[in-house]
């Protein structure tokens, strides 16, 4: 290889040394650029070392050195540390000679920075190996350093975009950073004023140089190569400019451009482009991040704005709700599994037991009215069951007691089956309870006319008897009697005694349905109710052709009810089965136990049975398909009001076949003790 050197002169003590530059070329198109100061036997040892790396030697400065070799031999420690200091550029791997035996000469070269140290004997492939050991040493130094402020820089960026999202001064940090770290001339950032469409307005600019700083300009126009980076996608580098045009893509779609350019009008070198391109990408990300979160506090603020509105509507639909349950006329609450009360309606806040909603909601139900096991009870099996319950209870004050409809209704919140809440509603039904009575009386007085023709037919015979014998008896009184004749007088009276106990029954039975009876309950035998109804029922002329069947199970339960009203359900019942069916057609009264702790008395025609679409109103008062006269329409719907009175159910049985079952459905006597609340 052929080369060139310059000699300069200089040196402790007036030695003549020589400076030399070589250019040591290795690993593909880098090269070893080596400044020698050493006497003539070193120096051509470094040419030889040089030779060995195919060198080309140039003339230039020492500090525009890759590698320095510097015989320090003869010089005291001090002087050769100073020395190394000012002869030493920035970049320099520096090599330093010094006789082996020299330690503290040594020692002070070593702490002064030298790179590596060799004898004044070294040999020329050896010096080549210690020249490429410490350049490459160096560089990887420099390279580390610049790797480290370019992780210094993107941390930064990281970390400023993590605490805010505000772009502009993150553009601004990255430019004003970017440029100081990594020793550029200017910097400018170029955002598209519409992202995702390089047709549209100038976009808004940052600039940073190193003479003036950051400013900000509107409407920058976009140069050739700013359109050309961003057809082409990818870098574009102007050497005579020093600039290199980075365009900013996320997601295919272009958002910005970068302008850098290198310090003295120089293109930034290798490792400064590696960087600028990461902080490129760190600001597309940014930018897209940026348009992101705008649009996503776009759909955020929509999304509150109807979060508001629901919520809104929600807080309607709550006081909907409330106010509707607060005008309903009955006292209303439910309660959840743990029995917490969860609605309370404004009835539920009036009357002696009354308590403000504050006070209650929330609270187990038990320590609001007191503790009552015969209640939790009944609430649990609700829960389990699933199934309704309804009773009545009469208050324990005022004056008169009011009497109160009570029923449970079970609620499933989803559709697992579960019952989740149970809803409590009670009715004051003192009125139409009075109101039912009237009419009970009203259709019994009518029934009790309906039975006085038959009874007068009945009493007519004993009475006609009774006459006739006590006109026999007369006549024989009128004369003496014998013997004879007073046995006959005796046979007579005691037909007239009989006769007269016989219109005394009849009456007895009339009397006993027409008294009014008081409202108490008590237990009621089914069976025996039966009985006692076809007893009284044996008189009337609208039975008479008709013969009545009675069964009961072994095993029906007692129920508590008033008998006397029981009789007149029986009695209404009866007397429609006659009505509906032929002369001389049996009717059944059938007494069983019924589902659950409840009992059933039901009657049974062979009639024509009843249309279907009668069978929804014939419980309506004044409701009747006989012809006019002949009926009132109150009979059924009085035997309804009583039966729902005891807490039953009066149901006329799906149609199958011919004929009609009215099924009356009481609930049984429960254990003394038991107690409902309303």
């Amino acid at each position: 290889m052929r080369g060139r050197t310059r000699t300069t002169f200089g040196g402790k003590d007036g030695v003549q040394k020589e400076a030399a530059l070589a250019t040591l070329r290795e690993e593909g198109a880098k090269r070893i650029r080596v400044a020698v100061r050493a006497g003539e036997a070193l120096r051509r040892r470094a040419r030889q070392a040089a030779a060995l790396i195919e060198a080309d030697l140039t003339s230039a400065e020492a500090d525009d050195a890759d590698a320095l070799v510097v015989d320090f031999s003869g010089d005291s420690p001090d002087a050769a540390a100073r020395r190394l200091g000012t002869l030493r550029g920035g970049a320099a791997a520096v090599v330093a000679c010094a006789p082996a035996r020299a330690a503290r000469l040594r020692e002070a070269i070593c702490r002064a920075g030298a790179d590596d140290l060799v004898t004044p004997g070294v040999s020329a492939r050896e010096l080549a190996q210690r020249i490429r050991r410490a350049v490459r040493a160096r560089r990887l130094e420099k390279a580390l350093a610049a790797r480290e402020q370019e992780v210094e820089l993107i941390a930064s960026l990281a970390g400023r975009l993590a605490r805010s999202g505000d772009t502009r001064e993150l553009f601004e940090e990255a430019l004003a950073g970017m440029g100081r770290s990594l020793g550029l001339g200017e910097a400018a950032l170029l955002v598209l004023s519409s992202p995702w469409r390089v047709e549209s307005a100038a976009p808004e600019a940052v600039f940073w140089t190193r003479e003036k700083g950051l400013r900000r300009e509107r409407e920058v126009p976009l140069s050739p190569p700013d359109w050309e980076a961003l057809r082409r996608g990818s870098s574009v580098a102007d050497p005579r400019a020093g600039i290199v045009t980075l365009p900013l893509f996320a997601r295919g779609q272009a958002l910005a451009v970068m302008r850098v350019r290198g310090r003295d009008g120089r293109l930034p070198a290798g490792a400064a482009r590696r960087a600028i391109a990461r902080v490129a990408g760190l600001l597309a990300g940014a930018i897209e991040n940026a348009e992101r979160l705008a649009s996503l506090m776009g759909r955020s603020r929509s999304l509150e704005a109807l979060v508001r509105e629901r919520t809104r509507e929600a807080e309607q639909q709550k006081r909907l709700f409330q106010a509707v349950i607060d005008a309903l006329p009955v006292s209303l609450h439910a309660i959840d599994r743990s029995f917490r009360v969860v609605v309370w309606n404004l009835v539920r806040e009036e009357g002696p037991f009354g308590r403000p909603r504050g006070e209650v909601l929330g609270r187990n139900l038990f320590s609001v009215i007191g503790d009552d096991p015969a209640l939790k009870r009944e609430y649990e099996r609700v829960f389990a069951t699933g199934q309704p319950t309804e009773s009545e209870v009469r208050s324990r004050s005022g004056d008169p007691p009011r009497l109160f409809r009570v029923e449970k209704i079970p609620m499933r919140l989803d559709r697992s089956g579960e019952v989740t809440h149970v809803i409590t509603i009670g009715r004051d039904v003192t009125e139409q309870r009075a109101l039912e009575r009237s009419m009970a009386r009203a259709e019994k007085m009518a029934a009790v006319g309906r039975l006085a023709a038959g009874i007068a037919h009945e009493i007519n015979n004993p009475l006609a008897t009774i006459a006739s014998c006590a006109e026999a008896m007369r006549n024989r009184l009128a004369v003496p009697v014998g013997d004879e004749e007073r046995e006959e007088i005796r046979a007579d009276a005691e037909v007239i005694e009989e006769e007269a106990y016989r219109c005394k029954s009849i009456l007895g039975s009339l009397l006993d349905f027409s008294r009014s009876a008081p409202d108490e309950k008590g237990p009621c035998d089914l069976l025996e109710v039966a009985r006692k109804t076809v007893r009284l029922l044996r008189h009337n002329p609208r039975l008479g052709g008709f013969p009545i069947e009675i069964d009961a199970a072994p095993d029906v339960p007692p129920v508590l009810a008033n008998e006397s009203q029981l009789v007149q359900v029986l009695m209404a019942l009866l007397l429609n089965a006659a009505d509906a069916s032929a002369p001389g057609t049996p009717i059944r009264v059938v007494a069983r136990p019924g589902a659950g702790d409840s009992a059933i008395l039901s009657v049974i025609d062979r009639g024509p049975g009843i249309p279907p679409e009668l069978r929804e109103r014939i419980f309506e008062p004044f409701f009747t398909t006989k012809p006019p006269g002949q009926g009132t329409g109150l009979g059924l719907a009085v035997a309804y009001g009583i039966v729902r009175a005891h807490g039953g159910r009066l149901e006329l049985a799906p149609a199958s076949g011919r004929g009609a079952r009215f099924d009356v459905v009481l609930p049984a006597m429960k254990p003394a003790g038991a107690e409902v609340h309303a």
